[in-house]
């Protein structure tokens, strides 16, 4: 596995190259580096936390331990793979998609090394906000879904998210 050129091509799709993010799409083998790319960017952002801690006043420290880390990450992890499943099965089914689900999963993991950012706590938004930009690029330019059929869809996500975090989580 070439890691220097997944990051190129990583770096390319979220640069909304769009003949980089249909090969991505269509290779069946880019599955196993996107899903790498999820992890690692999962474990980047748990890292940020114990990298730069919490503080609350002067004297007050939070740095999270290594069981809370490995939570974060894992749970990271679980949280973008169901959302890059979701989006693209619903975009297939309900939108009537034209690029499958598995090329969705495929190119937007890719899309998710800008997630890297997170490892900096107080940029991670800008990292979220390109996330969505790239899904959107994906759901327009390959999926060839409409401006209001990908908010429908972003909207489903949200509630969805919000059910399953319900269920984990508690009222």
């Amino acid at each position: 596995m070439d890691f220097k050129k997944i990051l190129m091509t990583a770096k390319d799709v979220a640069l909304l190259k769009e003949p980089t993010m249909r090969a991505v799409a269509a290779d069946k083998d880019a599955l196993k580096p996107a899903l790498i790319i999820v992890a690692a960017v999962s474990v980047l952002g748990a890292l940020g936390y114990w990298i730069f801690p919490t503080t609350f006043g002067a004297n007050l420290v939070y740095r999270p331990d290594l069981m809370w880390l490995l939570g974060q990450a894992l749970s990271a992890f679980v949280a973008s793979v169901v959302a890059l499943y979701l989006t693209g099965y619903l975009a297939v089914h309900l939108f009537k998609s034209k690029l499958p689900m598995e090329g969705f999963v495929r190119a937007g993991g890719y899309g998710m090394i800008v997630g890297a950012l997170s490892v900096i706590p107080a940029v991670s938004l800008i990292g979220a906000v390109w996330t969505l930009v790239i899904f959107w690029s994906l759901l327009s330019k390959l999926a060839k879904l409409e401006v209001v059929e990908i908010i429908v869809l972003f909207v489903i996500d949200i509630v969805a998210f919000a059910f399953i975090s319900m269920l984990f989580v508690g009222w």
